[in-house]
């Protein structure tokens, strides 16, 4: 639990019987800005611990953002690119499609809409 959650929650007394109260709407929001950071910093660690003296390659990095959150796989598998931004179609070519390709997006926390 966040210190400052914490201190809040006991300060203010709040409990749940006030699900919409500005006390305990902030307490959530420091908890998920909270999380957010701890994942982030995870995924940091994650991606600088073969630092200085290694390389992180592209699976690498690509397991540490799944591993943290910043990226999800899409299911079920899509039969064509989800929009202009997919990155899917500069991997696959067009007869990939039909059968479902196996897509991963990134999500709000990686993308700043958490």
């Amino acid at each position: 639990m966040n210190d400052i959650a914490e201190q809040l929650r006991r300060h203010y007394s709040v409990d749940g019987t006030e699900p919409e109260h500005p006390i305990r709407r902030a307490i959530a929001e420091i908890e998920r800005l909270t999380a957010e950071r701890d994942a982030l910093r995870a995924f940091g660690w994650d991606v600088m611990v073969c630092w200085p003296i290694g390389a992180v390659d592209r699976n690498d990095l690509h397991d540490a953002a799944v591993k943290h959150g910043l990226l999800v796989k899409q299911d079920p598998r899509p039969t064509a690119p989800c929009g202009p931004t997919c990155v899917c179609v500069y991997d696959l070519t067009f007869g990939e499609w039909p059968a479902g390709v196996e897509c991963w997006m990134k999500t709000p926390l990686l993308t700043g809409g958490a």
